[in-house]
Formats: C-alpha cells, structure tokens, sequence
C-alpha cells in the first residue's frame, strides 16, 4: 500500500514540477535525444544492446563529475575483466554526452530511468542486471528497494554525507531508512560519513571507509581531448596562468578585479575563467566585454589573449596542465566548493574560499599537508596570489602532488570490494 500511494505522489509531483525542470533543461540544452529513455523508452539499437548484454553491472553517474568517477572504476575493472558487461547511465545531458563519447562493445549507455515501475521495469527485462552501483549520491528509493526485492546487488561507491544530505535524509528516515540498510556495500570518503549513514539505517557490516575515490581518479585523462586542447592554447605557455575552476556566478568579477590587481606586477598574467555550468556563457561574455579584457573562448580559439572563457565540456582537467595557479570555484559565491584534486594531480598551487562544505575530508588532508591555502574573501585572495604567483607556489604545488600519490591505491582497494559483490574473481 505504502509504494502504491509513493507512486500516485511521484506522479503529481511530477505533474507540479515538469514545467520548472523543462525550462531548465530547454536553457541547458542537448535534453532532447534519447530523453524518453527517463520513460522506459529505448530505440530499436539501444533494446538490442541491452538484450545482448550479458548480466551487466549497472554503474550509475548523475552527471560529468561522477561520469568521469566512473570510468576510472569501469578502465580498471573491463582491464582486470574484459568479458564483464555494463550498463552506464546518467541523469543531465553532459553526463550522458560524456558518457557516449567512451561508450564500447561491452557497454550500453542509457539515460538513468525516472523512479516509478512504469519507467524502470523496461531496463530489468531487457538486460537483467545482476548489480547496481550508485557513484556517490541521487538515491530513489523505489528502484532501488525494486532492485533489492529482486536480488540485485547493490551498492553505494565513495558516498559523503553533507549536513544538508543529512538533514534531509534524517527528516525522511521513514522512506529512506529501509534504502541505506538495503545496501549490501557503501564505501565512504571519511569515519564522519560512516557514523552519518549509520545513523540513517544502513548496515555496519555493509559500511567500509575508504577515503576519496576522486584521490585515485585524478590523472584520468582523454589523450585526443588534451592534445587538442593544448595545441589550441599553446599560447599560454609562456606565461604564469591563473585558473578560475568550476566558478559561481560573481566569482568571475571576483577573478577579473583580482587579475588586474596582480598585473600591476605581473603584467604577462594570463586568466582563464571556467564556468560549472557551461550555460552561463552569454552572461560571461557580456561580463568580460563590459570589463573592456582581450578575451577568447575555447570553442573558438585565437591567440594572444589575456583572458580565456571555457566554454566546453570535459576540458577543464586538461587544461590544469597549463596552470600556475588554481583557484577552487564556488567557495567564495555559494556553498559547497568543487573538486581540488585534479590540478593537485598536476601539482599545481591551489587556493579555495571558505565554503568547502561538501570536500570537508579531502579539504582537512589538504590543509594539515600543508598543500594548499584557503582564504576568507576577496581581500585575502589578492594578497595570497600574490605570494604564490612570487614563488611560494612551487613548494605548495608539490606538497599537493606528494599527497595525492601517497592516495593513488583508491581506485584498487575500491575494486576488492567491488568484485565479490558483482561476481567477478
């Protein structure tokens, strides 16, 4: 009775909501293809592929992060198994556009089904998974208890709990309680996320703490996409560079008045501003002509320019390697902070705001390593740059690379869990 009436809500809300999320997705863009795959609805050649695979590991990834996550799992388990079969989905656009980009013979990429089993059915009988792994969050409790019911493995892979997560999933203990203890594996990034998902309903024996599995995923890269990328902006080369990464709306004016202050003694400091959401291009581009900066966009590159505007998806952990610095984007605007690992891979200087909240334990390692700064606000910025960009950078950079080797057996520690789970020797 209880999941009959979780359906008939599931679908008023997504009679109230609809219209809100298809604006969003028509300003996002790219939405369109394959989309009725939320629905159950597969192509001729995505059903054949399905019906070819054979008991596949299900592996979901909401969007590009967690995309890119992914295959760091999938490269080191079809090398250690070429005949596993798998299914990649997604939930955005990006995600999935990435995802088919990497897409094989031993793969099916689909959208990740919407959670009602009118929708998520189709997938079950088509390919017959025999596991589920979740990349870090997005928990819809009706396939996945559908998904335990029928004897699918499952598991949750590097989860983190933030205090927003939590106290969400604390208000609905009463729906979510039943998913977190039907999990049979959830590696966790720290011993704070353990006591968190323990105090939710999972299971104890089905909780190990890993650490980050970003920490191994780090050096992941697209040889085509890099080449390009850095043929495309060898110009940069020659001069220190300043990395705005993964940036929320009013940090770019942050970024732009920082960099002309931090001329005045480096006049060959190069800026690139590299929005999270790609969308945002028309207002950068106005932002960077009202502030009167030569500037270039990735998509159409030149050369010469003082400023670059990432306006692609997928490039940003390349272009790390051109970096003197990196700033860490929203964490001085919004909440939350983005993914530093990458560029520490490339043992660059790395510099964050104050709102890190959902990187708390991979921000703790950083900070008592001594690999990279965090500052208060703008002010604060201005001054550490400049100390960075005057040498200091160097040894801060170098700590940051000594510690993500010192973290680099993630990936293969997550995959001894993995294994017996799935059914792989």
């Amino acid at each position: 009775m209880f999941w009959f009436l979780y359906e008939m809500l599931f679908f008023v809300g997504l009679l109230v909501t609809g219209p809100y999320y298809l604006f969003r997705m028509r300003r996002r863009g790219g939405y369109a293809k394959n989309f009725t795959e939320r629905f159950g609805f597969y192509s001729g050649p995505v059903q054949d592929r399905l019906s070819r695979l054979n008991n596949p590991l299900w592996i979901h990834a909401v969007s590009v992060g967690e995309v890119q996550l992914a295959f760091s799992l999938i490269e080191a388990l079809q090398k250690e198994h070429p005949g596993l079969d798998l299914i990649l989905s997604t939930t955005t656009s990006t995600g999935y556009a990435l995802a088919k980009e990497k897409e094989n013979s031993k793969m099916a990429v689909v959208y990740y089904p919407m959670d009602s089993r009118l929708f998520f059915r189709k997938i079950h009988r088509l390919a017959r998974p025999k596991a589920l792994l979740l990349m870090e969050a997005e928990l819809w409790p009706n396939h996945l208890l559908y998904c335990s019911r029928r004897g699918v493995a499952l598991a949750l892979i590097n989860a983190r709990m933030s205090d927003r997560s939590f106290r969400r999933y604390e208000n609905f203990r009463f729906l979510f309680g039943s998913v977190f203890a039907a999990f049979d594996l959830i590696t966790l990034q720290s011993e704070a996320d353990r006591e968190r998902v323990l105090r939710i309903g999972a299971r104890k024996e089905s909780l190990v703490v890993i650490g980050s599995l970003k920490y191994g995923a780090a050096g992941a890269v697209d040889e085509v996409k890099r080449r390009k990328l850095l043929d495309d902006l060898g110009f940069l080369r020659p001069k220190p560079v300043l990395i705005g990464a993964s940036t929320h709306a009013g940090e770019e004016v942050i970024l732009i008045e920082t960099w002309r202050e931090l001329k005045k003694n480096r006049p060959d400091l190069a800026l690139v501003l590299a929005p999270r959401h790609v969308e945002r291009k028309p207002e950068l581009v106005r932002l960077l002509e009202e502030s009167e900066v030569s500037f270039v966009c990735r998509s159409s590159p030149g050369s010469g320019a003082d400023v670059v505007l990432l306006d692609t998806t997928g490039d940003l952990r390349h272009l790390y390697e051109l970096a003197t610095i990196v700033f860490i984007g929203k964490s001085l605007c919004g909440q939350g902070g983005q993914n530093l690992m990458e560029p520490a891979w490339y043992g660059k200087a790395i510099v964050f705001g104050p709102h890190m909240q959902n990187f708390r334990p991979i921000v703790a390692d950083f900070l008592q390593a001594g690999a990279a700064v965090q500052v208060n606000d703008r002010d604060a910025l201005v001054t550490t740059l400049g100390n960075l960009l005057n040498g200091a950078g160097v040894e801060l950079g170098k700590k940051a690379k000594a510690l993500m080797d010192s973290r680099r057996d993630v990936i293969q520690r997550t995959l001894d869990q993995i294994e017996p789970l799935v059914g792989v020797p």
